[in-house]
């Protein structure tokens, strides 16, 4: 018979099954001093997709986008913008150019892919942390409801305390590093790795812990396999942030007015996948630790 059960994080209640978790604690506020929050963690499983899809997924939104209706352009489902809405930002001309698969053009996108250093085909799981008062999940619970993953994503955005990333690279789409891997670099303190990376997170003792809660989670019961495969998210949110580079360069060559601000026009397009999938710190395999075979990086704690 097949587990159906949802994942369970050891002291964590679910917020939103399988991707969205929260913990009870206290912060610090400004001129209200200690008040009741929540630790709000969230869970994200994707692939990374090669320079070939991302130029693909452009030409396809170029296509969508000359059909659209003003309105339609203008219009985000679930806090989310379509990638065929960033597509305006690029010249009409270079637009008609993509949807011929002019040579030129095409390349253009593709020396504006940034793949972040990661391994084209591989699965990486992400997490994003953060602390919110009680209060605001209170007053925003409607809103909550209905925006679900994406409205517990703003409020880390927005509100954020104590808010730090966990990336894990995987060694197949539903399968965990091994455990005595993650063990030796969190017995060395190591925050960057071809294993895993952590940044934002100052207290190393308490991401330690808090990471062999989360294994200990997602290795029983086929649990990760139960986090929502967000290949095509981002997949989407690449294309996106290519399009906007693209469009910045050729601002720059041609001084399209309009286009110089195009970075702060664009600075919430994360949105477009959750999560900070756009920019997600990665592990760095350029820095290593004197051939230990892990390519670490060490904490400075």
């Amino acid at each position: 018979m097949t587990n159906t059960k949802n994942i369970k994080i050891q002291g964590y209640r679910e917020l939103i099954p399988n991707s969205t978790f929260g913990k009870k604690t206290k912060m610090e506020i400004p001129m209200f001093g200690e008040v009741p929050a929540t630790f709000v963690t969230q869970i994200v499983r994707y692939q990374i997709c090669s320079p070939k899809q991302v130029v693909e997924t452009i030409q396809r939104a170029a296509v969508e986008y000359q059909i659209m209706s003003e309105e339609e352009k203008k219009r985000e489902v679930a806090g989310v913008v379509p990638v065929a809405t960033f597509i305006g930002n690029l010249p009409e001309d270079e637009i008609k150019r993509i949807i011929r698969g002019n040579s030129d053009s095409l390349e253009h996108l593709r020396s504006h892919y940034e793949s972040q250093r990661l391994e084209s085909g591989k699965y990486y799981l992400a997490v994003v942390n953060g602390t919110v008062p009680d209060e605001i999940l209170r007053v925003r619970k409607d809103e909550l409801v209905k925006e679900g993953f994406v409205g517990y994503e703003k409020l880390l955005e927005n509100g954020r305390s104590n808010h730090w990333f966990l990336t894990v690279k995987l060694p197949q789409s539903q399968e965990l590093p091994e455990k005595s891997e993650v063990d030796y670099l969190l017995e060395r303190g190591v925050r960057d790795s071809f294993v895993f990376r952590v940044e934002g997170n100052e207290n190393y003792q308490e991401f330690a812990e808090y990471f062999r809660t989360l294994y200990d989670a997602l290795a029983k019961d086929n649990n990760l396999g139960k986090i929502e495969d967000n290949s095509d998210v981002f997949l989407k949110s690449r294309a996106a942030l290519t399009i906007k580079r693209t469009a910045e360069c050729i601002g720059k060559r041609n001084q399209i007015p309009g286009l110089e601000g195009l970075a702060e026009m664009l600075s919430g397009m994360g949105k477009i996948v959750g999560m900070g999938v756009i920019e997600i710190p990665m592990p760095n395999h350029e820095e290593h630790n004197g051939g230990n075979g892990y390519g670490v990086k060490p904490s400075n704690n």
